[in-house]
């Protein structure tokens, strides 16, 4: 069996710069997100467009169609080659350590280790993998990467018929890692790892640094619509009321409060056993928690996990290196910004 180790149009590659004529088009289940990146060669900064439409009806793909072709109008985006991205129980993804080998034979072995680890029919998916680290004593970490071609399909469908042209297909985690990686944030000087956990609607994206190496990534089947369903039931209010309630500053209720805590006791369990397997992998204690993510808007979340994660925890803005659109108000970016970093990593491509 021969599989078709077809690349996810270079999930990691060295440092890129811009291409005109492409944009990034995050699809999620609540909103179409669509982002264009400018480089002006007479500055340092480039110039950076965006456009956020919500869903009208979820699951519904005449709305997701509609959405995407509000968001790229929106944005003033000309171009019709979009770049996309998918994540949740859609996508696998697998660390396996193997014996330090030439690539020709990393793919034989990479056949037969494949069948152990993807329940799916391989001949039916899209792989693709990556060494990550050949500095291990006679072996190296090996990152494989797998999505139904069925999926990848129906979502390039779906672009096709707003108009668009799909340029390439990545994974939500390592757009949102490309986007991290330029910023050039501080990491610890002790060889620690640190953390980045981008809460989206219905998928949370994690991912381990050491250094500036990728050490560990998986997507969590929790986010922001769990927190809102929890409210909505528990204070007998509709969805719409029980997003922009679970948001509030005034309205900061114990009971809110506690159910806030129930609902993200979810992800912080999640979070600690992949610490776990992490740190036990690299032998690399993860000293801090970068957030992003509509999410991760939520008040005080940043104190919830850093109590039940006994470490730090900041917020960072994927918009931070740009220069933006003067049409766009300051009340709008602090709306939008944690929205953006996947759609601004598929810029990047």
């Amino acid at each position: 069996m021969n599989i078709d180790f077809t690349k996810f149009k270079e999930i990691f590659s060295p440092d890129k710069i811009t291409l005109s004529g492409t944009f990034g088009l995050d699809i999620g289940a609540f909103s179409v997100k669509a982002v264009e990146i400018k480089k002006n060669w007479l500055k340092k900064q480039a110039r950076l467009t965006f456009a956020v439409t919500d869903v009208a009806e979820e699951g519904s793909k005449e709305a997701i169609i509609a959405a995407i072709k509000q968001s790229v109008k929106a944005a003033g985006i000309d171009s019709i080659r979009a770049n996309l991205s998918f994540s949740g129980a859609n996508i696998i993804t697998r660390y396996m350590l193997m014996p330090k080998m030439p690539e020709r034979d990393l793919i034989n072995s990479l056949e037969f280790e494949l069948v152990k680890h993807i329940p799916t029919r391989l001949e039916d998916m899209v792989i693709d993998y990556q060494v990550l680290d050949k500095a291990l004593d006679n072996q190296m970490l090996v990152l494989v990467v797998g999505a139904e071609r069925r999926i990848i399909a129906e979502r390039i469908e779906l672009v096709k018929q707003a108009g668009f042209v799909v340029r390439s297909v990545n994974v939500d985690c390592f757009a949102i890692l490309e986007v991290f990686q330029r910023f050039n944030i501080p990491l610890p000087k002790d060889n620690g790892s640190v953390a980045l956990l981008d809460i989206g609607h219905r998928v949370s994206k994690l991912a381990v640094l050491e250094g500036n190496l990728l050490r560990f990534s998986r997507d969590i089947i929790l986010g922001g619509y769990d927190l809102t369903k929890a409210v909505s039931e528990r204070m007998n209010t509709d969805l719409k009321s029980a997003e922009a309630l679970k948001r509030s500053i005034k309205d900061k209720s114990d009971e809110l409060s506690g159910i806030a805590g129930l609902s993200l006791n979810g992800i912080l369990d999640e979070l600690r056993l992949s610490f776990d397997y992490c740190e036990r992998m690299t032998q690399k204690k993860i000293t801090r928690i970068y957030l992003s993510g509509g999410g991760a808007r939520l008040k005080d979340i940043d104190e919830f996990f850093a109590s039940g994660l006994e470490m730090g925890v900041s917020f960072w803005n994927p918009l931070g290196n740009f220069q933006l659109s003067a049409s766009s108000s300051k009340e709008e970016l602090e709306a939008k910004s944690s929205l953006l970093a996947t759609a601004i990593g598929l810029a990047f491509k």
